[in-house]
């Protein structure tokens, strides 16, 4: 029995030292793959990245951007026009080229949009009609034209003085930083007539 003890431990010892032996020549070979120089690694997970193509891809997206914005951005149902913008529209904030916009002696920048037209319009009237108010206002007068009365209050838009008559307390939409609220204030027909007009883009 002893005899066949010493036998199963020495093949257990023979069986271990041939486990052990591929083992160790595995990490024989590599240390020696470390001293050696290394080459790259060969296979689909492990293709070298070409240099220089993500950075083309994003120059080339830049300049599509850059080109699309510059042109005019004048649309009319699935038509949209491809030529150079020149200016940006003061009021809708849009682009426009030398066909759908114009560039005023005095600087303004108006395109061909029609509410912008009207806008256009409606603030060449509005001077005048300033102009008008505070004539009357300087004779102590209501600033509507067709008043004699005196003047009782303002209007929180154009600034000038009305009588009661002429001057009514509205719901007003207010910007307060970033939020839009309403509230109650004093407004003259004139102004409250042009809110439909200026409170679109």
């Amino acid at each position: 029995m002893l005899r066949d003890q010493h036998s199963y431990t020495e093949l257990s010892g023979t069986t271990r030292n041939s486990e052990k032996g591929p083992l160790i020549r595995g990490i024989a070979r590599l240390d020696e793959s470390q001293n050696s120089p290394k080459e790259p690694c060969a296979g689909p997970l492990f293709r070298p990245l070409t240099r220089g193509t993500g950075r083309s891809r994003m120059a080339a997206m830049k300049a599509h951007r850059a080109t699309t914005a510059m042109l005019c951005g004048v649309r009319r149902g699935f038509w949209s026009c491809k030529q150079t913008a020149i200016a940006t529209c003061q009021y809708c904030g849009r682009l426009f080229c030398d066909r759908h916009g114009v560039i005023l002696e005095d600087g303004q920048e108006i395109c061909s949009r029609d509410r912008c037209q009207r806008k256009r319009g409606d603030l060449e009237r509005h001077v005048i009609y300033k102009r008008e108010v505070a004539r009357r206002n300087a004779q102590g007068l209501c600033g509507h034209l067709s008043c004699g009365s005196a003047f009782g209050g303002q209007c929180s838009k154009c600034r000038g003085f009305f009588c009661t008559r002429h001057l009514e307390s509205r719901d007003d939409l207010v910007m307060r930083g970033s939020q839009q609220i309403r509230q109650r204030t004093s407004m003259c027909l004139h102004c409250w007539s042009r809110r439909s007009l200026w409170s679109r883009l």
